[in-house]
């Protein structure tokens, strides 16, 4: 059977004569026609019958009713019975740090490749600015992604992320409408030297509609390489107006001094953890967070997002070698004191189903962890004022649907047998 939508078969249903209802029923045996006795169908409205739903430990046996995009209580009269058959039930994935949906013009492949894996929410924590609108008018359709931009972020001068966009610009990466290298670096990164540039900067900032503020700290204490970030009291004074404008904070860090002056600072979230990438030579107790801090950081509630797939993707056996028992170790730290882990990616070419996966691969988080991780904390992460990664009444009614238990086998996470966002279907069930 096509892929049409559940909604307008169910009605076509519900309106046709017997004989048509019973032809619909012979070729699409999950179609209930069941429900035209006394009530009038209502369009939106679905019983979610025989799926086991996520309850933050495992998976329970239970009935949902969605509504006007949201999970309710109670059941709706005219309501379409969706049977889900034995279907293992999360909140929707999302992806807390990529910069993939950055362009209009390729948007439409990256939406299809998220939506697909089950991620409906993705962070992007640097972006050229003058790109942006068209991103948002891009995600604004009923079944797209749903995207928060950062803009460009706050470095300190000739700090990163500007080599990077010069490379970028050098290859013609975002071409319109940036004429040569200058206007795409000065469009996707404020450099900020001293306290009083950040503030007479800041209204250009804020002036571009971020919806959040990405800072850059780098060896902020000078080890073990001279820092390529903000200056410590640059970044408290960024973190400080961004507070009093109602702007959430994302800060990507490189040692645990960076991860240290963050959770002082008072961010929202911190970007990686430290000992992502061990340098040749250096100590790795740099990168490794003090369980003090950590504490802190959980009382604060402060979100780490791990992009721990870098130290695959971009660095040799070597340094792998050095990285991963940190990486670990910084894991097991933030857990033991209760910090929310997020996951993101930070890879270009790939998205937090990676992440999950090299995760799991590692052993650094256990499937439950994960899949708490991927499905709550990261919605929420980029969302914060929504009711996301959650599947109870008054929350959107944004899920996934596997076709069997990703605790018992984690592959299960690709076997996507249905989903729906916002009360309207992506992946029609089977």
């Amino acid at each position: 059977m096509p892929r049409a939508s559940l909604r307008r078969f169910h009605l076509s249903c519900l309106r046709a004569p017997l004989a048509l209802c019973l032809l619909l029923l012979a070729s699409s045996p999950w179609l209930a026609c069941a429900a035209v006795e006394d009530s009038a169908p209502v369009e939106g409205a679905y019983e979610l019958t025989g799926g086991l739903w996520w309850d933050g430990a495992g998976f329970v046996p239970r009935t949902a009713h969605v509504a006007d995009g949201r999970f309710v209580a109670e059941p709706v009269a005219g309501a379409a019975e969706i049977e889900l058959a034995g279907r293992f039930v999360l909140p929707a994935f999302g992806e807390a740090h990529n910069h993939n949906v950055d362009k209009a013009s390729t948007f439409e492949r990256r939406n299809a490749e998220y939506l697909e894996q089950g991620i409906f929410y993705v962070k992007n924590p640097n972006n050229p600015t003058r790109l942006s609108a068209g991103v948002r008018r891009a995600a604004a359709g009923e079944g797209t992604l749903d995207v928060a931009l950062a803009n460009a972020g706050l470095t300190g001068p000739g700090g990163h992320p500007e080599s990077v966009y010069r490379m970028l610009a050098e290859r013609g990466v975002y071409g319109d409408p940036y004429a040569g290298v200058e206007a795409l670096v000065e469009d996707s990164r404020w450099a900020v030297g001293s306290v009083p540039e950040l503030r007479r900067l800041w209204p250009e900032i804020v002036a571009g509609e971020p919806d959040f503020i990405k800072l850059y700290l780098l060896e902020s204490d000078g080890r073990p390489a001279p820092s390529h970030g903000l200056a410590p009291e640059v970044f408290r004074e960024a973190v400080r107006l961004a507070r009093e404008e109602g702007l959430g904070t994302t800060v990507h860090v490189n040692t645990a001094a960076d991860f240290r002056l963050a959770v002082e600072a008072g961010v929202d979230e911190v970007n990686h953890l430290p000992g992502r990438r061990v340098p040749d030579g250096a100590a790795p107790d740099l990168y490794r967070i003090p369980a003090e801090v950590a504490r802190r950081a959980g009382e604060r509630g402060v979100v780490v997002v791990t992009t721990a797939i870098v130290a695959k993707n971009s660095s040799d056996e070597e340094t792998r070698g050095r990285s991963v028992p940190v990486m670990k170790d910084n894991l097991d730290s933030l857990l033991a004191a209760g910090v929310e882990v997020a996951l993101g990616s930070d890879d270009y070419f790939s998205t937090t189903l990676d992440e999950a996966e090299y995760l799991h691969e590692l052993g650094a988080l256990s499937p439950a962890e994960l899949l708490h991780a991927w499905a709550v904390v990261t919605p929420r992460a980029i969302f914060p004022d929504r009711a996301i990664g959650g599947t109870a009444p008054g929350d959107e009614a944004s899920f996934v649907a596997l076709a069997c238990d990703p605790l018992a086998d984690f592959s299960c996470v690709r076997r996507i047998r249905a989903s729906m966002k916002q009360g309207h279907w992506v992946e029609d069930p089977p």
